[in-house]
Formats: structure tokens, sequence, C-alpha cells
């Protein structure tokens, strides 16, 4: 950058990262330039934008501005994109910082580009998507009376209304922007709605961090456009309009419009409100003016002036709060020279917040000082009250400036110019803090920096507008729009795809996506039928004849493996309810439970069954039976093969249910005299048909699955056919139809199923007698085979205990004389009978649990399957009584849709609007910043070059002695 033209004059470099020259020792006579003489200089490369600031005929880098060492490039910031950029060129990529690269985005440096960033913010935030990103912004705030509404106007050259107090009420959005004439577009931003009820009073205690502006609450951003002016001398009292508009919600705003037929703006009445959280927006274009975008807040204040309004104190607090706390929030802190800077309240909200890395100050009303002040020297050294972006310094015209309106802005900035080129303080002791002295500086200084910001940004917003998108398109596919014409056509058309749907899926030959519920009823029929073998009668094959110390327990998977139990007293059934017990320590037959209204609640069969195998069962405290290993459930210890949902406590209904003592008892007890070896068929009969009355629990758990597992299954079918009609009364209607049927059909299931349990329980019955002999036969030899490691080991017992055989300790020496025990040691089996008895009966449970478990599960598919099959089809339609009448008017009655829920497809819809509009001017920004022109030059980053310490990558400076600023001293 070259200021061309002029002699050279003694220059610094401004600590406070700009480039300008320092203070000179000639007045203006002699060739000082005022500030009217510069002129701003943009230039835009593909690498980014920069600002390049020069006075006519003076070449900076000869006025001592800095060595070329120090004029660096700053560190890039990023705008990316989803789309491929590396088709653009870039002349100047030699002159990038080193480890940028290319697809990080769009660096920003300075220049006209921060036009086109700052005005596409603009743009975006119109599209009130606050919700979804939050956009860099610029917040000024400050204590009351500290000089802010002048700070604003000089940046934005806008006169803010000072009187009646009025701009301390409501928030204004300033944004300006160069043109080539001068224009202003005020706009009110409605976020939210004054909902006071008739003479309410508002006392501090109604502010809470849920309600913080009472009695203003939330509602849906909405844009009045005010008024458009051309000429900056109406601005002031449009302003003042716009501002009595926003405290009289209730009130046409129109009515407030200068001119307006029923003006109310010259009413001395109160306004409804003496505060607004909402926005007025003032839209500024014209020559000369940079692109920036400022929220101008309410200054905080300590104590309001009528006791009735000590709640404003609060209110404005949380105001200011609310905007200070965006993590995206720039803040502009405004601090009068005439006060104090540690009693300020907005200085301590900045640090309790823990905004002060983005934060930077802006001290108002040098004038006042006549003398060197120490703490401000120090703020300015960077040494107290530190801020991440520095401060800077302005001097304003007071309230009581005779300047004229219509070249205001122009007179003001020369008599600041003026100040600091005469001021003895200035041009002195602190003529090395020029650098960050004037408006004009801080209007550049603010420029780039939001330019960097939002450039940085941009890509997490592209990915969050992204997502937000997709959300949004996916609800909108729930919520599709009411159809205008053939809506009976929509409605047939999705029920008969929902009944071959459903066919499909119970038909195991068709190719489906839903076939996996044939996969998972096929699982539920295995468990099934393993239940059902497990509830086999187990039998203790010991008795104390046998004097063992261990015996071996066949019961459940013991028949492979053998586990040892300890011995259970137990007796033998009988059938006579008229007999008494020879032992009378015997339990009583447990009474008979109560009978239920289920088909499938287990009746208990009487007689010989009831009262001998249930009394001769072993109890634990909690279960019917206890079995090694297992999982525990509610009543007892499931064994582990058990899968859900069978693993209840009737698993374990067969565990201990035969001895072979009580075998030998009711054989005795049922025999005929002069009949040696008579075993009473009412024996076998006895214990077969007691173990299979339990079968209606598992019976009962297998039909409610299979259903629960149809209504699962056909109830999404339904929701996925109605897809985005599952709101309307068509789903509403179909749902209970499709329960109501399969709750008839689960009935049915039910009686049928019932019917094949109350055969097998009848009696014994069977002409598969080969079946059944080979069943027995393998019975059998099981039976004896674990009958005679019993003997065998309480043969080896018996021979140590008389001192015949000597054990050693190790199980070793135990199991070679097992081998030499042989059956003629052994002798006959003295149980031999009961054992072919307990082989009859398990062979027979065997062969009957096989046929009932293929009966009833290939019932079900023939029977529940077959019946869903050929009744689902026009099953809605007709219980609709869709052929009854007007068809389509009673359909389109169906598909009408709840208020509510158009309301929220009409919110969608506008979302994806303005998602789709900020994705498009995102893109457009993206577009217009790599499109470089032959003529830009390499640019030089102004902030960077003018402060050695250099910026980190938010913006914010870093020093490189001591603080903020370099560690000259100017003499303190």
């Amino acid at each position: 950058m070259r200021l061309r033209g002029r002699p050279k004059q003694e220059s610094t470099v401004a600590p406070s990262g700009l480039m300008t020259p320092a203070q000179s020792t000639s007045d203006q006579s002699n060739g000082t330039p005022s500030i009217k003489d510069e002129e701003l200089i943009f230039t835009h490369t593909l690498q980014g934008v920069h600002l390049e600031s020069s006075r006519h005929g003076l070449d900076v880098e000869d006025e001592g501005y800095g060595t070329k060492d120090r004029r660096h490039r700053s560190d890039t910031i990023s705008l990316g994109s989803s789309r491929n950029l590396n088709h653009y060129p870039n002349p100047y990529s030699r002159t990038t910082v080193p480890g940028s690269t290319m697809d990080s985005g769009l660096k920003v440096v300075g220049g006209p580009k921060v036009k086109l960033i700052v005005d596409a913010t603009n743009d975006l935030r119109q599209f009130g998507l606050d919700h979804v990103v939050r956009l860099p912004a610029l917040v000024l705030v400050g204590d009351q009376s500290a000089g802010k509404s002048s700070l604003m106007g000089a940046l934005t050259e806008v006169r803010l209304p000072r009187s009646q107090g009025m701009c301390t009420r409501c928030p204004a959005n300033i944004k300006t922007s160069p043109a080539d004439t001068w224009s202003c577009k005020v706009s009110l931003h409605l976020y939210y709605k004054y909902n006071a009820k008739p003479g309410q009073k508002i006392a501090p205690h109604h502010v809470t961090s849920t309600n913080p502006f009472p009695p203003w609450i939330p509602q849906p951003l909405v844009v009045k456009p005010f008024k458009t002016i051309t000429d900056s001398v109406d601005l002031e009292e449009v302003i003042r309009c716009a501002q009595k508009a926003l405290l009289n919600y209730n009130t046409n705003y129109l009515s407030f419009l200068p001119g307006y037929p029923e003006n109310h703006d010259g009413e001395s009445k109160e306004p409804e409100a003496l505060f607004s959280p909402n926005i007025i927006s003032i839209e500024i274009s014209g020559p000369g003016l940079l692109s920036l975008s400022f929220y101008d807040l309410p200054g905080i204040i300590q104590v309001a002036p009528r006791e009735d309004h000590q709640y404003l104190e609060k209110i404005i607090k949380n105001l200011a709060k609310k905007y200070i706390e965006e993590e995206k929030a720039i803040i502009i802190w405004a601090l009068t020279m005439k006060s104090d800077p540690s009693t300020s309240s907005t200085g301590k909200l900045i640090s309790d917040l823990r905004a002060k890395d983005r934060s930077m100050g802006v001290l108002t009303m040098p004038d006042v000082l006549q003398n060197r002040h120490k703490d401000f020297e120090e703020i300015l050294h960077g040494r107290a009250h530190v801020l991440g972006h520095g401060y800077f310094v302005t001097k304003q015209p007071g309230p009581d400036s005779l300047i004229e309106d219509t070249h205001y802005h122009a007179i003001a900035r020369e008599e600041e110019e003026s100040f600091f080129n005469s001021n003895e303080l200035w041009t002195g002791p602190w003529a090395s803090f020029k650098g960050r002295c004037g408006s004009v500086r801080i209007q550049q200084f603010l420029s780039q920096l939001l330019a960097k910001h939002i450039a940085k940004d941009i890509p997490e917003i592209n990915i969050k507008i992204q997502e937000a998108t997709q959300k949004v398109e996916e609800e909108l596919s729930r919520l599709p729009d009411v159809p205008n014409d053939k809506v009976q056509h929509i409605v047939r058309h999705r029920l008969n795809r929902f009944s071959n749907e459903v066919r499909s899926m119970l038909d195991g030959n068709t190719i489906s996506q839903r076939n996996s519920f044939q996969s998972n009823w096929k699982k539920l029929c295995y468990n099934f039928r393993f239940v059902i073998m497990e509830m086999r009668p187990g039998l203790r094959c010991v008795h104390e004849s046998d004097k063992a110390v261990e015996i071996i327990n066949l019961d459940e998977d013991e028949d492979e493996d053998g586990d040892l139990v300890p011995p259970t007293p137990t007796r033998a059934p009988y059938n006579d309810r008229k007999h008494k017990h020879p032992n009378p320590d015997a339990e009583t037959p447990p009474p008979k439970r109560p009978q239920s209204n289920n088909p499938l609640a287990t009746p208990v069969r009487m007689g010989l069954a009831a009262s001998s195998i249930d009394r001769h069962r072993p109890q634990t405290p909690g279960s019917d039976a206890t079995i090694k290993g297992g999982v525990k459930s509610k009543q007892g210890t499931i064994g582990p093969k058990i899968q859900f949902p069978f693993d209840e406590p009737y698993a374990l209904r067969g565990r201990g249910a035969m001895s072979i003592g009580d075998l030998r008892q009711s054989i005795e007890e049922h025999s005929r005299a002069g009949v040696p070896e008579f075993v009473n068929q009412k024996v076998m009969e006895g214990y077969v048909l007691k173990s299979i009355t339990f079968w209606d629990m598992p019976l009962k758990t297998l039909v409610q699955h299979t259903v629960k597992m149809l209504r699962e299954e056909i109830s999404s079918i339904l929701r996925d056919i109605l897809e985005g009609y599952t709101d309307r009364e068509l789903y509403r209607r179909s749902q209970p139809i499709i329960d109501d049927f399969l709750d008839d059909l689960e009935n049915d299931q039910c009686k049928t199923s019932l019917e094949f349990y109350e055969t097998e329980r009848y009696n014994l019955y069977t002409i598969n007698d080969d079946a059944f002999a080979q069943s027995k036969a393998e019975a059998l030899k099981t039976l004896k085979a674990q009958r005679r490691i019993n003997r065998v080991n309480c043969y080896i017992d018996k021979q140590s205990r008389q001192g015949f055989l000597k054990l050693r300790d190790n199980n070793e020496g135990r199991e070679e004389l097992k081998k030499k025990v042989t059956d003629e040691k052994l002798g006959p089996d003295p149980f031999e009978n009961e054992m072919a008895v307990a082989a009859y009966i398990r062979a027979y449970y065997a062969l009957a649990s096989q046929r009932f478990v293929d009966c009833v599960c290939s019932n079900i598919n023939a029977n529940l399957f077959r019946k869903i099959i050929d009744k689902i089809e026009y099953l809605i339609e007709t219980k609709l009584e869709l052929d009854v009448g007007d068809s389509e008017k009673i359909c389109r009655e169906f598909l009408s849709e709840d208020p509510t829920v158009g309301h929220r497809r009409v919110e969608l819809q506008n979302e994806r609007a303005s998602l789709i509009g900020f994705a498009q001017r995102l893109a457009q920004l993206e577009r217009e910043a790599y499109e470089v022109d032959e003529s830009d030059r390499p640019p030089v980053d102004m902030m960077a070059a003018s402060h050695p310490g250099g910026y980190r990558n938010d913006g914010s400076m870093q020093s490189t002695v001591g603080g903020v600023y370099p560690s000259e001293d100017p003499g303190i």
C-alpha cells in the first residue's frame, strides 16, 4: 500500500492494528491532510479481500509506517463449500500464507469483498434461521450516557433520536452498505408479542431467567416494512416513529407513520410498553459507507427514574446478556472517559459472561481529559481491562452541537480528526495511540473483523443448513398435502398394497422384505418343542435299599451327563381318595386350583396324577423345582437352553416327577392278587397324563406370542403403507379394525389348539406301535445304564465300609474300582420292573409330545395364517364401508387432516423455503468471492501489517510484549 505524491512525514505503526500516519508536526495549513483527503482503495483477490487506506500522493512505505517485515499477510480464514472450487483460477497463489489451502475456502483480509460478505450476511439474517445457525454480528453495548448513541451514529451515519429517552427502550439493528445514492429502509422485526393483562403492573420479581422480558413472550418472527426514505434529514423522525410503533404493539403500526390519516405520533399518552425486545431494522445505503451491521442495545442502567419502573433495570440487563452470550457476537463496549472504568456495569457483565476475548472497547468523550490519566493510559497500553480486540478512541459532537443535519457526519469527522491532530494530550504523551483514534479507523477495523469471522464460519454454516434441510424434508415426507382429486384411488390403492404385503409376509415362498416373520416364527415353534420335551417326567433311579452315599438323578438333561443329587423321601401315587396315607407324616394332596375363564387355563386332573405326583415333587421356596445351572426366572431357576418366551416356571414341571420307590409303591397299591409282576395300566397313565396336564401353559404362550408377532408385523405394514397419513382418520380407523380382527382369530386359535391338548390328556392312545417300541427300548437302555452307575457306586461304598476295599484319596482309584465291578458282583436289580414302567412312561411322553407339537404348529399355519390370507383382502375397505354411498366423499373425509397438522406443514414448508433461499444466497456469496478480476493485485492485510504482534485466527490481536499493544512507553 502506498500513499503517493507527498513528501515523507514521520509515521508509526499504530498499536491498533490499523496502518495510520503518525501525528504530523505541522498544522493543517502546513499540508497535513484532513479526513476528507483520505481515499479508501479496496482490492480483492481470489485469496481474499484487503483494505488499503492511502492519502493522495503519499508513499506509506517511505513514510515509516513500518518495515517491510511488518507488512505481512494475516492468517487466512476460510469460506468452504461442498462444491469443488479447484476450477477457479488463482493468479496470486504464490502470495498466500504458507500452510493455507484452496479447499479451506475464502480468505478474507479486507477490501471490496468485505462488502460482499457483510451484505450477504445481512441478506442471510432475513431468512429468520437464527435457530439453525448463528451468524457473526457486531453488538454495541454500554452504560447509560456512555456516548453509545453518538458512537453508533458515527459508525453508521445514523442520527438516533435522543429526545424523551426513546432510544433506551428498544434495540436497533443498523446495517450500512455503499451505494451511488443515499437511501434508508426501516422495518420492524417482531420476535415477541406483548401479552400484558389489563391493569397488570410489572415488578422486578416478575423478571426471571425463563421470563426475561415480561410481559413480552416469544413468537415466530414477523417482519413489517415501515418506511423507505431517500433524504437523511427525515431519518431521525422516522426512527422515532418506528420506536413508538414497537412500544405500542396492539396499535396499527402504520398509524405512527408521518402523514398517516390516523397518526398517533403526536399523542401525549404513554405507550403500551416502556420497553420492547423487538428490533427496529435500519438499512442504510449511501456513497462512502462501509458494509457493516450493528446491534445497538439500550444503555444499562443502575436505577430507573420512577419507583414503578425499577423492573426496567433487570430487563435491559437481560437484553444485553442475551446478545453478549451469543458465541458469534463481536462485542463493542462503549466506555466514557469521564467515568471510572472499574465501575462500569457493562464491563462487569462482559467479564461475568466470559466474553472479553471477542470484545473491543471504544473510549468516548476524550475531550473531558486535560491531562494524562493513569487508568486510561494502562487501558490503552493493554495492561488493564484487557479485551481481545483492544481499544479505540472517538470524539463525537455533544448533544448541544449546532452542526446542521445535512452535513452532520462529514463535519463531525472533520472535527474529530482536528481534535486528535491538535489536542496537546493526543499530540504529545499519547501520540503513539493515534492509530486507534477516529471513527473512520473503527469502521475499517470492524468491517474487516466482521468479514473475517463470517468467512471463517461459512463451512460450519453450510453443514448446519444441510442438516436442517434434511430434517425438514424428512418431516414433510410424513405430512403430505391433502390431494385435491382422485382421493378414492389413493385410499384403495394403499389399502390394496397393504393386504398384498400381509399375504406375502405369511407366504414363505414369496420373496418379500418381511420374510423375517417366517424365520422368527420358526424359532418360536422350535423353542415350543424344546420346552415340551424338557417337561417330560424325570426319574430318580435310586432307593434307600441301595445304601448309597451318592446317587444318580436321571432328570432333564441328566440323561446324558448323569448329575448327582441327594435322595428325597417320596411317596407312591395313589388313585383312591379314601385311601389313607400309610405314613402319618406324609403330605396331604394339594387343593384343586380354581378354574380360569381362559380356554387355555390349566385344568388339574384329580385322582392318581393330582394326588401323588404333586406331593412328591421336590419343593424350594419361591419355585416349583430346582435344577442346577440355568438362569433365574420369576419363580425359579430355568435351564440355559430354554429360551424366551418359554423361560417360565412351568418348564420345571417334569423335574423329580418319578422315583423308583414311588413307582414300586404305586405298582403295589394297584396290583391284583394272584397275578405276579402285574402292572396296572393306571400307573403308567397317571404319570403320563399328569405330565401332559401342564402343556396348556406353553401352549398358551405359543399362541399369544404368535398373535403378538402377527400384530406387530401387520401394524408395521399398515404404518409403512399409510406413511404420511398416520395422523388422519384413515389410519386411526384402520388400526382398530386390524386389532379386532386379530383378537377374534386369537380366540378361535386358542379353542382349536385346546382341542389338541384335550385329545392328548384324555387317555393314552397311539397306533404307532413300532415307533413306541423303539422309543421304549431306547429309554430303557438309558435308564438301565444310569441305574447301573448308581448301583456300582453304592456297591463300592458298601465294600469300603465293610473293609473289603480300600479307596484311594483320588478319583482315579475309584474309577479303577468301578471298572472291576461286574454284573455278577452286583447281582439282579430288584427294581427292574420299575425301570421298565419308567421307560414306558417316558417313551409314550416322547411320542405324544412330538405328535402334539407337530399338530399344534401345523394347525396354526393352516388355520390361523390361512384365515388371515383369505380374509385380509378388502377387510378394511369393508369395515370402513367404502362401497356404501359417495365413496369419493368418504375417502376425502378419511384423508382430511387435523388443523394443527396443516399448520405444522405450512411451518415446515416456510422453513424449507428459507433454508433453500439461505443456501442459494450462500452459494452466490461463494461464487462472487471467487470471481477474481485480472486487475486485482495481491492483497495486503492492513490489520496485520500495522500491528507488530499480528492477529490470531479469530481476528484478535496478539501483542509482542506485555499485553495487547507494543511495549513502547509514551513517557509515563
